[in-house]
């Protein structure tokens, strides 16, 4: 990434469980579909490494991967990250033709997850580690 145009390109970091990687391989941006809704934890994990504690920028890693991997549960960024932000009192409407929809069923369960990991609260989320 770095090494394509010394460095006349900012080029954007985008698998989210991995930006502590980009950054240290010199990324200075980056896009991701959990930012939306996980970007406490995001900005943390960005500061921890430009203050050099790597413990609290892998601490805010594991964050990461524990909600990509909940995410991935059920069904990928887009179904599951819409019904996150619905349930942060954020409609942003259903997903389009050939994304299914999360059911009022898988909802729940996402919900109830979502609460397991201390997600609406953040001060308690972050002590998860």
């Amino acid at each position: 990434m770095i090494e394509n145009g010394n460095e006349k390109f900012n080029m954007l970091y985008g698998c989210d469980e991995t930006l502590l990687c980009g950054l240290v391989l010199g990324a200075k941006a980056a896009v991701g579909s959990t930012y939306n809704y996980f970007s406490p934890v995001y900005h943390k994990l960005w500061e921890a490494f430009n203050n050099g504690d790597l413990e609290e920028a892998r601490n805010m890693k594991r964050l990461s991967v524990k909600i990509v991997a909940l995410v991935k549960k059920y069904g990928g960024a887009v179904v599951c990250g819409k019904s996150i932000m619905n349930l942060l009192g954020m409609n942003l409407g259903p997903c389009r033709l050939p994304i299914r929809n999360l059911d009022s069923s898988e909802i729940d369960q996402l919900k109830k997850d979502l609460e397991e990991m201390h997600f609406f609260n953040p001060k308690e989320l972050m002590q998860t580690i």
